[in-house]
C-alpha cells in the first residue's frame, strides 16, 4: 500500500529553502562556452556535431560543479555560524566533529567558506562568474587583497585581466618586501632573552592545553616547535 503525501502546504514549507539558496543560480548558467579555456581539446571525434555536443556537456558539468562549490561554502558557513553561539572553547571542536562526519577536512572547508564569502559580496553576474572559476590560490590572493573585488565589480574584469592585475600587484608587493627587509636591523643575539621568551611561550601554552584548538593551528605550532628543536640540536652538535 502506497504512502499518501499531503502536498497542500509543500510550497510554503519550501520557501525557507528557496531563500537559503538564493545566491546560487538555479536555472541560468553563469559559465558559457566562450568562458572555457582550451575548448578545442574537445574536438575529439571526426564528427563536428558530436564534438559540439561534448562541448555543451562540458559546459553543463562545469556549471554544476561551480554551483556545487558555492553551495558547499554557503552550507559550511551556515553550520559554522550556527555553532558560533556556543562556548568558544567548544565551538571549534563541534565544527570539526561535523566536518569529520561529512568527511571534509578543516583546510578544505576553509577554502569553500572563503570562496563563498567573496562570492556573496558580488553584485553582478560577471564578478560572480569570475569568483566561481578562479583557482584556490587566486581566491586566497583576493582574500588578502580585498580591495581588488571593487575593481572586479566596477571594471567587469575578465579572468585574464584579473591574472594580469594579480601578477602586477605581486611584483609590487615583492619589491616592497625587499625594501622592508633591507631596512630591517637584526637584533643582537642574547641567549637570556630567548630563554625568557621560551618560558613565556610555555606559560601561554599551559593555559591553552585544555582548550580545543583546531588542527590547522596545532599543525602550525608543531611545525615551529620542530624547527626550534632542530636548530637547538644543531647547536648542541657543533
Amino acid at each position: 500500500m502506497g504512502i499518501k503525501v499531503d502536498l497542500t502546504n509543500l510550497s510554503k514549507e519550501l520557501e525557507p529553502l528557496k531563500e537559503e539558496t538564493a545566491l546560487i543560480p538555479k536555472e541560468k548558467n553563469l559559465i558559457k562556452l566562450d568562458d572555457l579555456e582550451n575548448i578545442e581539446l574537445l574536438d575529439i571525434t571526426s564528427d563536428p556535431k558530436k564534438n559540439e555536443q561534448l562541448k555543451s556537456e562540458a559546459v553543463k558539468f562545469i556549471n554544476f560543479t561551480t554551483k556545487s562549490v558555492i553551495w558547499i561554502g554557503e552550507h559550511l558557513t551556515g553550520v559554522f555560524e550556527l555553532l558560533s553561539s556556543d562556548n568558544p572553547n567548544q565551538h571549534t571542536s563541534y565544527y570539526n566533529k561535523y566536518l569529520s562526519y561529512i568527511n571534509i577536512n578543516e583546510r578544505t572547508a576553509r577554502r569553500y567558506r572563503k570562496r563563498y564569502s567573496i562570492y556573496s559580496k558580488c553584485n553582478n553576474e560577471n564578478s560572480k562568474k569570475l569568483i566561481s572559476i578562479l583557482t584556490d590560490d587566486d581566491i586566497n590572493f583576493l582574500d588578502e587583497n580585498s580591495q581588488i573585488l571593487e575593481r572586479i565589480e566596477k571594471e567587469n574584469l575578465t579572468k585574464e585581466e584579473f591574472r594580469n592585475l594579480k601578477a602586477s600587484l605581486q611584483i609590487t608587493q615583492a619589491e616592497q618586501q625587499q625594501i622592508e627587509v633591507k631596512g630591517f636591523e637584526v637584533p643582537a643575539f642574547n641567549i637570556n632573552n630567548i630563554g625568557e621568551k621560551i618560558t613565556t611561550i610555555v606559560d601561554k601554552f599551559t593555559t591553552l592545553k585544555d582548550s580545543n584548538l583546531d588542527q590547522e593551528t596545532l599543525k602550525t605550532m608543531q611545525k615551529y616547535l620542530d624547527k626550534i628543536d632542530e636548530i637547538l640540536s644543531k647547536i648542541e652538535n657543533q
